[in-house]
């Protein structure tokens, strides 16, 4: 079992509020495409990784995926420039700017973590 504990931001589970910013994102990219004409198919994700060694795991983990979402995020900026699919590029810009602000959490939470010592095994 896992050491790692809730973390509350504002009295709420803090990955709970992470997950319904997350779902604001989803519903915010479906209706895009929706609008402008594109045939959505939905696929298979894979479980989420759930086995943490401690709180600065969660983080570490957190900071990397965001890392990895700014990195998508940045190749579908690169094919809407390619395509001149200027809607999708001015879309896609708030998204981008969205990123800077999940990496800049997580790292700030991730930084403050490394100050406090936490076990390395449970």
């Amino acid at each position: 079992m896992s050491s790692v504990r809730r973390v509350y931001v504002e009295k709420k589970p803090a990955f709970a509020v992470q997950a319904k910013e997350e779902l604001f994102h989803a519903d915010k990219l479906l209706k895009f495409l929706i609008h402008t004409g594109n045939k959505i198919s939905l696929q298979k994700i894979d479980e989420p990784d759930s086995d943490f060694i401690n709180i600065v795991d969660v983080y570490e983990k957190g900071l990397a995926h965001e890392k990895y979402v700014t990195e998508s995020l940045n190749k579908l900026v690169d094919t809407a420039e390619h395509e001149k699919d200027r809607a999708a590029e001015i879309f896609l810009e708030w998204f981008i700017t969205e990123q800077v602000e999940e990496e800049a959490m997580f790292y700030a939470i991730l930084q403050k973590l490394k100050l406090v010592e936490f076990p390395s095994e449970t």
